[in-house]
């Protein structure tokens, strides 16, 4: 850089460092969901290996995905502590080389030091890039990327100082790269469309130099992308299926050419609701990404450079190419105005050229002293009525506001009940990431799931053995769980805390008084209900598609209700006894559980498939513990004479094997159709020998492992098909392996050397009678089979001589 322009550069760091700093306190008290996030994932960083992804976050509001702002902000908390003024200055820093590097850029193609200023101050100045530096943190290095990108593509371009300095171009273009799809997600998109438009312009131009150097950044930003993959173990399939939503939900040919239209026009249209409206802060935000005075001179520029596209494809061609190329792979998440924030030096970039195109007709026509002033006033003008956006529109916005105390409350009235409880219960609900992060450090905190009716677990032991709690939640009312109690006025003290928007109200519980007792109705149907009968409904002895089924030493019952997440349990006349679940990600809850297993210490296991965990109840559904070793969908589950727990990790294409306690004792095999290896294990079951078997569903085979979990033989299993929804289960009793065959609708017999032996194939009619049979499991004295009759919604019970003859 000349030495005359570096005194600018400095300038302009500095005075767009400070106004991003100024702001701190515009935000009326609290943090941001995601900034709560990331700030969280960062405690929970590994420091043992590199992670590509952040750690995986559940519970709250949101689930970020890139690693690099959790490193950025897990290092500088080691460095400097807590204090959030350090992460602050690091993204005030990252804003102000964003705009120092487009001084450089705008200076670099348009030769004019006074012109790249005013760019700067354009990119910098504009509210929306202040406020999107200032809520969502990740954000505030996106436009330092896309800033840096285009500068490197732009010397690549000129094709200045030989072989070295392209080389050292195309390195750090990479480098960018592979830093920018770590920041946000939407880079997954950008990128592509930075190196595609790079690539296009070389082939025009025929410029074998820079096709070479294109093509050789592009091949060490994949080797580069591939060996952090590879040092975090991380799959190429999560690279390219993680962070989805950027691309919505539905998706139509016609719905995605509205979504393009819109987002073509997001420079310059203004609109409120719709899929603007994708979160809170785009309701904040509430305008169109250009204020009014910038968007005619965007559309001024964006048709000067498609006018002079014939006669000139130069650095302003590439810049709108890219814009669209990158609009076009974003619009199937909608016109967001968050996913395109990355997009907004392009944006910016091309508004200047429509700038310069109306400063050369003017200069002719004007004295160059009133064409100065004009941009001075133009610069007053703009910059105020960016000021006025931040300060009079976005921190009076109603749920802009509810966002940042609510929050604040919650946490404040929590932290408020501790000295005097022993415990402190949060009902999460509005902000719940933001009420963690400001809550953090406080192992007296629980945080417990919202909706239900059914009390939390430790909570209501809690409160039977007289511990002195309390419970904070959102509004005036009770939850449900505490309003479906009688509760003693003696026994508890409501407290209102009035925050800005809303009240948060507190509800401490105290030992001695009366004891608060659930109001519990009958289940419907609990009366007489029968395990055989079945139907599909949420009623006792009904089910919505059962998956596992397990027996205990008495003859009990246990069947994973699929879609209703539960378990009922049934004794050994088929009487209903109990259930105990319902949706949810908190202990004691379930989101679809596929297997149970019964320990001969009376223990119930459940596999907790899309929570990826395991959970522990006592056989009357109290619950006691829950293991999540890394669990991916796990599915089959059982328990050894020894109490250990052996686990089909259907996800990751092992076998675990866990000790009583949750210990990892075992990992076996791998992801593979090889020898020993595993494709979608779903079913496992153990025989009275202790051998372990084993339905390895993708590879359509039962795979026999002995009691220590090595391999020690198996067999192929001809009528299992290789259908993604095949999830077949497996039983062992007597010498004999019982298999179900959803797709199949029959269940299997094979001896242990792995010969068909019998099959069970009842129908009713031309029709068969089961369909897409799942769990099953042996009878108390062996002479009879459990199967879960999946999509009919029972359960059916088979005595073992039907397999040469007809069933029931």
């Amino acid at each position: 850089m000349k030495r005359s322009l570096l005194p600018i550069g400095i300038l302009l760091f500095f005075i767009c460092m400070v106004f991003s700093l100024a702001f701190y306190d515009l935000l009326p008290g609290g943090t941001i969901n995601d900034e709560a996030v990331e700030l969280l994932q960062a405690r929970d960083l590994p420091i043992d290996h590199f992670r590509f992804f952040a750690p995986s976050y559940r519970g709250g509001n949101v689930d970020l995905v890139e690693s690099l702002v959790p490193y950025v902000n897990h290092f500088l908390g080691r460095l400097f502590g807590d204090a959030p003024i350090f992460i602050r200055i690091f993204y005030a820093c990252c804003y102000g080389g964003a705009c120092l590097v487009f001084f450089l850029l705008v200076m670099a193609h348009f030769r004019d030091p006074w012109f790249a200023f005013l760019g700067a101050l354009v990119l910098g100045g504009s509210s929306y890039a202040v406020f999107f530096n200032r809520v969502l943190t990740r954000n505030g290095i996106s436009i330092l990327w896309t800033c840096l990108m285009l500068w490197l593509m732009l010397r690549l371009m000129e094709g200045k100082g030989g072989r070295a300095r392209a080389v050292r171009h195309a390195s750090c273009l990479s480098l960018v790269s592979v830093l920018a799809v770590m920041t946000y997600t939407s880079f997954k998109f950008i990128v592509p469309a930075l190196y595609a438009t790079l690539i296009v312009w070389s082939l025009h131009r025929r410029g074998r130099g820079t096709l070479k150097y294109a093509f050789m950044s592009l091949l060490m930003t994949g080797a580069a992308t591939y060996a952090l993959l590879a040092m975090s173990r991380t799959p190429l399939r999560s690279v390219l299926f993680r962070g989805s939503y950027v691309l919505g939900g539905k998706f139509t040919f016609r719905h995605y050419l509205w979504h393009l239209l819109y987002s073509f026009l997001l420079p310059l249209c203004y609109t409120r609701g719709g899929d603007f409206l994708v979160e809170v802060m785009h309701s904040a935000y509430n305008r169109q990404t250009l204020s009014l005075l910038l968007a005619p001179f965007f559309a001024l520029g964006a048709g000067n450079v498609l006018w002079k596209w014939r006669i000139r494809f130069g650095f302003p061609q590439v810049v709108l190419l890219s814009w669209a190329l990158a609009v076009m792979l974003l619009a199937p998440g909608g016109p967001n105005i968050k996913y395109h924030y990355a997009l907004f030096p392009l944006v910016i970039f091309i508004t200047l050229c429509g700038m310069k195109l109306l400063h050369d007709v003017a200069s002719p026509l004007f004295p160059r002293v009133m064409i100065r002033l004009a941009a001075f006033v133009f610069m007053g003008l703009f910059l105020v009525g960016e000021a006025r956006h931040l300060f009079w529109v976005i921190p009076t916005d109603g749920l802009f506001i509810m966002d940042l105390s609510i929050p604040r409350t919650v946490a404040d009235a929590a932290l408020a009940c501790l000295p005097e409880n022993e415990k402190v219960y949060i009902v999460e609900g509005w902000g719940r990431d933001a009420v963690r992060y400001l809550t953090r450090g406080r192992p007296q905190i629980r945080y417990i799931h919202r909706g239900g009716n059914r009390m939390d677990p430790e909570l209501a032991s809690d409160i039977s053995h007289d511990r002195p709690v309390a419970i904070v939640a959102e509004g005036d009312r009770p939850p449900p769980f505490l309003s479906a109690h009688q509760v003693a006025d003696r026994n508890i003290e409501k407290r209102v805390w009035q925050g800005r928007r809303g009240v948060v109200t507190s509800y401490s519980v105290r030992g001695g008084g009366a004891p608060l007792r659930k109001q519990r109705r009958p289940l419907q149907g609990t009366e007489g209900a029968r395990l055989l009968p079945g139907g599909r409904g949420d009623a006792a002895g009904q089910f919505d598609e059962p998956r596992g089924i397990a027996t205990d030493a008495a003859g009990n019952v246990y069947v994973a209700d699929f879609r209703n997440h539960r378990i009922q349990k049934f004794d050994a006349d088929g009487f209903f006894v109990t259930s105990w679940g319902e949706e949810g990600e908190y202990p004691g809850l379930f989101r679809d559980p596929c297997g149970v297993a019964a320990a001969p210490d009376g223990r119930v296991y459940v596999a907790d498939t899309f929570n990826h965990r395991v959970q522990a109840f006592d056989p009357d559904g109290k619950y006691l513990d829950q293991f999540e070793g890394g669990f991916f969908a796990p599915r089959g589950i059982a328990v050894d004479a020894e109490g250990r727990v052996w686990v089909a990790d259907t996800g990751n294409g092992v076998v675990k094997l866990l000790s009583a306690d949750g210990r990892l004792l075992k990992t076996i095999g791998r992801k593979g159709s090889g020898e020993g290896e595993f494709d979608c294990p779903t079913g496992i079951a153990i025989d009275d020998g202790g051998n372990i078997y084993v339905a390895d569903a993708g590879n359509r085979r039962v795979r026999i492992l002995d009691r220590e979990g090595n391999l020690a033989g198996g067999f192929p299993v001809d009528g299992w098909a290789a259908a993604v929804f095949n999830e077949p289960y497996i039983a062992a009793a007597g010498g004999d392996i019982y298999l179900t065959d959803p797709t199949g609708h029959r269940v299997l017999r094979y001896a242990a050397e792995g010969r068909l032996t019998g099959v069970l194939a009842p129908r009713e009619g031309a029709a068969p009678l089961l369909s897409f049979p799942m769990g099953i499991a042996v009878a108390k004295g062996g002479e009879a089979l459990y199967v879960a009759d999946c999509r009919n919604h029972m359960v059916r019970r088979f005595p073992v001589r039907d397999f040469a003859g007809e069933g029931r």
